[in-house]
């Protein structure tokens, strides 16, 4: 009766963990330096679809503390978006590389969370979409 009156406890706060959890994915907790990019990368999940799943509609906003959808892998969500990572030298500005690399400013900017154009520094990581 114990037992039986601790699981209706259990079900009825929100406690319960869905059996299938496992099998399908898993969360990731945002912590201090994320970025959905990061994320991506990590668990070689696509760009687009991380935040699709979660919600999410600009890709620079997460915070801390949210609790992300990392769907497991197959086929379908391995359409990742590839990445060349660029350490910025003397010189470089976003048109320069965007130019380069045969990309738009705007896609350098938001996949970096740069929101001054004009303001990238020596030695700076970058990732740089490649088709």
């Amino acid at each position: 009766m114990k037992k039986a009156l601790l699981f209706i406890l259990i079900i009825l706060t929100g406690l319960a963990i869905p059996l299938t959890a496992e099998s399908n994915g898993f969360y990731h907790s945002v912590v201090w330096k994320d970025t959905l990019m990061d994320i991506s990368l990590k668990y070689q999940v696509g760009l687009d679809e991380l935040a699709k799943i979660n919600g999410i509609s600009n890709w620079n906003l997460i915070f801390i503390g949210q609790k992300l959808w990392i769907p497991k892998a197959t086929s379908s969500n391995t359409n990742k978006v590839n990445v060349y990572i660029y350490h910025v030298k003397y010189g470089d500005t976003l048109s320069s590389l965007a130019e380069n690399f045969m990309v738009t400013i705007w896609d350098i900017a938001s996949i970096n969370r740069i929101y001054d154009l004009n303001r990238i520094y020596i030695g700076q990581q970058l990732y740089i979409p490649v088709n």
